[in-house]
């Protein structure tokens, strides 16, 4: 969204009152364009996404994804206001201030709805009203329009409630976006306390302020449409908050994760075993890690050591030997060791179709009664009995001595 740019505005026959306000609006004005229009973006769907360079590499972070919160957010509650009309104490006439030839002259009830849905997105819209004059081209003696906050900024003055100045875009110049694609306000309008003074681009690209225009009224004839309005805000607050942007980025950044890893695992994979070099792109240029991951084809290389005759060997011994015993650590020994700790080793093997087999190492857990009787004794079968061997021996010893 392009928006006409204020900052090198230079208006020649402005009066000498009006230059401070003209410098302070012009200044807020470009203060707070940056935040509106990232408002109007998450408002669009069109706010970028705030990769982390994580999860997701930065060729898929191009990837387009919408969530429709900011909208919902500021929708929600512009749905619900629905202007009625005007009502007069004492008064059972339906226009008891005479309203609606001007207001229908000026699409108020078209305008309005979108007004308050943009002082929802950029916490305030402006209700302009002045005398109308032949170029506006209204059949009603009185103009009455809204400006967005993109469009139009305002001096708040709290002595008076209300506005000390304002400052308005009411055109652009056509004809320099259509030759340079650039957009620069053709007219302005500066509302000031008593009078307004219409402000025009000319051939040169100076802009000319004509004679101001008397308003008869001593306030400002620009109304503010605030939302959640306090008196340190008195411009409101969006419904596009930091938590609604915080939030909503999250979400992006969700989506677009639950994208990536759907494409990537339904993605067949296939293994390429045995290479020595990296895989390659149509280019010849090797495939780097995020590549070669997401990539269709996985290299698994062979450089260990080849699998020797001994270790198949090795591997059938172990299955024919009873259960409750396992081989040596060292080769050379043949001699079963048991184990007396209530595990004993386990061997399976695994029937892979074709005659190929697999043998896996493991434990097996005894039965309580055989892991009982099994702990505490020292490679005997029978501990009682040795255990009255023992006895015997001592007191033979003993008599001996």
């Amino acid at each position: 969204m392009q928006i006409p740019s204020l900052e090198n505005v230079q208006v020649d026959n402005l009066p000498d009152e009006c230059r401070e306000p003209w410098d302070l609006m012009i200044r807020q004005w470009s203060q707070k364009l940056e935040r509106n229009l990232l408002r109007t973006k998450y408002y669009d769907g069109r706010n970028e996404l705030k990769n982390l360079s994580i999860a997701v590499p930065d060729s898929m972070a191009g990837i387009s994804e919408v969530v429709g919160w900011p909208q919902k957010s500021v929708d929600a509650l512009a749905d619900r206001i629905v202007f009625d009309g005007f009502v007069g104490v004492g008064d059972d006439s339906r226009d008891p201030l005479g309203l609606d030839s001007i207001l229908s002259d000026n699409d108020f009830d078209v305008e309005l709805p979108q007004a308050i849905r943009s002082a929802l997105t950029h916490s305030c819209s402006f209700l302009n009203v002045r005398s109308a004059e032949p170029e506006d081209g209204l059949r009603s003696k009185v103009s009455v329009s809204f400006r967005s906050a993109l469009y139009e900024t305002g001096l708040w003055d709290y002595a008076r409630r209300g506005l000390s100045a304002a400052l308005s875009i009411t055109d652009i110049d056509r004809s320099q976006y259509a030759q340079a694609n650039t957009i620069v306000p053709s007219e302005l309008m500066l509302y000031m306390p008593g009078y307004t003074i219409r402000i025009r681009r000319t051939q040169s690209g100076r802009y000319h302020a004509d004679a101001p225009r008397n308003t008869y009224m001593d306030h400002v004839p620009v109304y503010l449409i605030p939302y959640h309005q306090d008196l340190n805000r008195p411009f409101g607050r969006s419904r596009i908050s930091r938590e609604v942007m915080s939030i909503t980025d999250t979400a992006v950044r969700t989506m677009l994760r639950m994208e990536v890893s759907a494409e990537f695992y339904s993605s067949p994979q296939r293994y390429l075993i045995g290479a020595d070099e990296p895989p390659e792109d149509k280019n010849g240029k090797k495939l780097t890690g995020w590549e070669a991951t997401i990539s269709k084809m996985l290299n698994i290389s062979l450089h260990h050591r080849p699998v020797h005759a001994d270790d198949h060997a090795a591997a059938h011994r172990h299955a024919s030997r009873p259960r409750g015993t396992h081989e040596r650590s060292d080769r050379s020994s043949a001699q079963p060791v048991r184990r007396h700790d209530g595990f004993r080793p386990l061997l399976v093997r695994s029937d892979h179709g074709g005659g190929k087999r697999t043998c896996h190492r493991g434990e097996e857990r005894l039965p309580r009664h055989r892991r009982a009787a099994t702990q505490g004794r020292e490679g005997h079968r029978h501990p009682q009995r040795h255990q009255r061997r023992q006895r015997r021996a001592q007191s033979a010893s003993g008599q001996l001595a």
